[in-house]
């Protein structure tokens, strides 16, 4: 799934998405992005978000079900603002953010 916004994503999600955690991943670029993702998956997330700094490929390996969002650029503020738009739209789920190339 492809959304050109997190605003989009967010609006589809609240009636969508699956009960259980999140994990939304910023990627910086696309090194490990696949086995980022598939570590979340297999960790039991329900639902992964790509936030990508740049336009990205999405790689044949990714499920469908992962969502990817492009989006220019963000600093650090523009991405704690992302994430209180993220936890306002989904109360009460357990939500976990990082960045690719980064594993729990």
């Amino acid at each position: 799934m492809n959304f050109s916004t997190l605003k989009t994503y967010l609006t589809w999600a609240k009636a969508h998405a699956p009960e259980g955690p999140f994990a939304f991943i910023f990627a910086q670029d696309d090194i490990e992005l696949t086995h980022t993702v598939a570590h979340r998956i297999k960790l039991g997330f329900r639902q992964t978000v790509v936030l990508a700094d740049i336009p990205i490929a999405r790689p044949e390996d990714l499920p469908a079900e992962v969502a990817i969002i492009s989006r220019p650029a963000k600093s650090s503020s523009d991405m704690s603002q992302e994430m209180n738009a993220v936890i306002t739209a989904l109360p009460q789920r357990w939500i976990y953010c990082g960045y690719n190339c980064e594993y729990l």
